[in-house]
């Protein structure tokens, strides 16, 4: 998407490209959090899975990122055992880490903002 102005600028009209934009940028921000706490979730689970027919790296797949509105976006896992996993500093993991999530939302914050405003950039032609 671009934007053109005739005649004059329309600050109203670049506001309201701007916000057209707005849910695809948050999306592609949240999504780039997303993949580097799966990055980090711990792999395996050997106690917790013992009695569960599911094959490895199901926390890391059950992560999701989804766009609630103009200026919110959740991201988080569905697996059932994903926040003890998260919170539990005591538990050992061989591949992955407690505060899989937490970690990148601060690390990775200044990438999302650059994710945002590329987009946003994009959307008004530069």
């Amino acid at each position: 998407m671009s934007i053109t102005i005739k005649n004059g600028l329309n600050l109203g009209a670049i506001r309201r490209q701007v916000e057209q934009v707005s849910p695809e940028a948050l999306d592609a921000a949240a999504q780039h959090v997303l993949e580097v706490a799966r990055g980090k979730a711990p792999l395996l689970i050997d106690v917790e899975r013992a009695n569960r027919e599911e094959v490895p790296g199901t926390l890391r797949e059950s992560g999701y990122a989804e766009v609630l509105n103009d200026d919110t976006a959740a991201i988080g896992f569905r697996d059932f055992i994903a926040a003890r996993m998260h919170e539990d500093m005591d538990l050992h993991h061989d591949d992955g880490q407690a505060k899989f999530l937490e970690e990148p939302m601060v690390t990775e914050k200044d990438r999302a903002l650059q994710i945002l405003a590329d987009h946003v950039r994009q959307a008004l032609g530069g």
